[in-house]
């Protein structure tokens, strides 16, 4: 989209469609949320069909604008506005604009006696903005076209700015999402070492690839473990992106890399498979993460690390009771293959905590099931070592409603994952399966480094659409990571 501002809306330019906002009264009337013209909105006062609901869209044809049509969007009730409503209600302003071919749109916004203009109106380009996004293996339909343009009416140029910055940050979570709903045949370890050398290509990043040979060298035996049955070779990807050179401060990303997970020799049922290629939501994460930061010219200092394989099916795959050591020297019975997303995520965690020089670490994946049976498909599980951490996190997912639940990591379930021929086993029972697979990543954590887990099996690749999140691959993650690292 193309953002523009026009002080007076009575000499706006032409567009497809005016999008004015209503308000629901107590007594089930309608208002209008901004101040138009007096005939105008007597005429949308007697619509029988629209009553301003929470996310209520309305067109009409109107010969006396020059739009020729409006889009009619209800706010629900003044009192129970907030940001997460703004952000529902237009993007299915933007909805409704793919489903009848409106390209250009002229936009009101709300005034709002509960929230201010400066909360009000970044939600409300948030919302348009993040629901602008198809990805389909289909034909290229002539039905569905994004919008392009959106003229920002009644607001201050101070306003375009924001409006700039909301827009790359969208940009990043949909290049997330492209690299989570993309084939797995596609997006393998190779073409995931080429976006992270892509992403080296953009200021203040660095971008180092360790290849099979020295990640042998830095003895991360996990991870190539998981590795032993893939045709495709595995990667330690490390973008850097040094917003503050003078700091010391470095927030360390580490996000799950694998690429497509068959479950290994403990393989999935061929349902269990179909949306696997999800498995590297949290790769897909971090990185857009870095790519946010770098387009908003942040200025903090963080570092995206992924280890990057499928968990494939193999005459060389790693085999339930092989003992792997990994990169901090501790011993892993291997008693699960599809417990997998922990073996790359922990050497990567220990690597970092060895090589990077971490203020903190935060490890973000789609790593167990329990915590959608926990949390649902639309809640993310946090936990960590660090309570002042878990709760910015949370202040963080307050502010995006990306939304997070603290868990505890209470020490004695750690019992459940000793091994009597190695320091731990990978797996145990399923009971609190999601805390146990906290509970081995933090064995992997120097405890002087501040860590955090996000489980996002949930909400990174969600079976419906829901308003601005569109169905399958989701982006979550970068809108939480980026508000986190820039209120540090």
């Amino acid at each position: 989209m193309l953002f523009f501002t026009q002080e007076n809306t009575r000499s706006r330019k032409p567009a497809d469609a005016l999008v004015i906002p209503f308000w629901q009264t107590k007594d089930e009337k309608i208002e209008c949320a901004h101040k138009i013209d007096s005939k105008l909105l007597q005429r949308y006062l007697t619509l029988e069909d629209f009553k301003a609901k929470k996310g209520q869209i309305h067109v009409v044809f109107v010969d006396d604008i020059v739009e020729k049509r409006a889009i009619l969007v209800g706010l629900g009730k003044q009192e129970e506005c907030d940001s997460e409503a703004l952000r529902m209600s237009y993007s299915k302003v933007i909805l409704s604009a793919i489903s009848k071919k409106h390209i250009y749109l002229n936009v009101l916004f709300p005034k709002c006696k509960k929230c201010k203009p400066q909360t009000v109106i970044p939600a409300c380009i948030e919302g348009m903005m993040l629901a602008n996004y198809l990805f389909e293996y289909k034909k290229p339909s002539k039905d569905k076209k994004l919008v392009q343009k959106l003229f920002l009416l009644g607001i201050s140029k101070s306003y375009l700015t924001k409006a700039k910055e909301i827009a790359k940050l969208s940009e990043s979570v949909c290049f997330a999402r492209d690299l989570v709903n993309s084939n797995a045949e596609v997006v393998n370890s190779d073409y995931l070492a080429k976006v992270a050398k892509d992403l080296g290509k953009l200021p203040k990043v660095k971008t180092t690839i360790l290849e099979k040979a020295q990640i042998k060298k830095e003895n991360m035996g996990l991870f190539l473990a998981v590795n032993q049955g893939s045709k495709f070779p595995p990667y330690l990807l490390i973008v850097e992106y040094k917003g503050n050179p003078k700091s010391k401060d470095v927030t360390v990303l580490v996000g799950k890399g694998v690429t497509y997970d068959t479950g290994g020799l403990s393989i999935k049922t061929s349902t269990g498979m179909v949306e696997m290629k999800l498995d590297m939501s949290g790769a897909a994460s971090v990185l857009g993460t870095i790519r946010a930061l770098c387009h908003l010219k942040s200025k903090r200092n963080v570092i995206a690390v992924v280890a990057t394989t499928d968990n494939a099916i193999g005459p060389n795959s790693y085999r339930p009771g092989d003992v792997y050591t990994g990169c901090n020297g501790k011993t892993v019975e291997v008693t699960n293959t599809d417990a997998e997303g922990r073996l790359t995520l922990a050497d990567a965690i220990a690597y970092s905590c060895k090589k990077l020089n971490p203020t903190r670490i935060i490890n973000i994946a789609t790593l167990t099931g329990s915590m959608v049976i926990a949390l649902g498909e639309y809640i993310a599980g946090v936990m960590g070592n660090d309570d002042k951490l878990i709760q910015k996190l949370l202040n963080a997912s307050k502010t995006t409603h990306e939304r997070l639940w603290a868990l505890p990591l209470p020490s004695d379930y750690l019992e459940d994952l000793k091994s009597d021929i190695a320091d731990l086993k990978n797996s145990a029972s399923r009971w609190g399966s999601g805390l146990k697979a906290g509970l081995f990543l933090k064995e992997f954590v120097d405890p002087k480094v501040k860590w955090a887990h996000i489980d996002i099996a949930g909400p990174a690749f969600i079976p419906k659409r829901m308003g601005y999140v569109p169905k399958g691959g989701t982006g979550f993650g970068v809108r939480l990571l980026v508000e986190l690292i820039q209120s540090l």
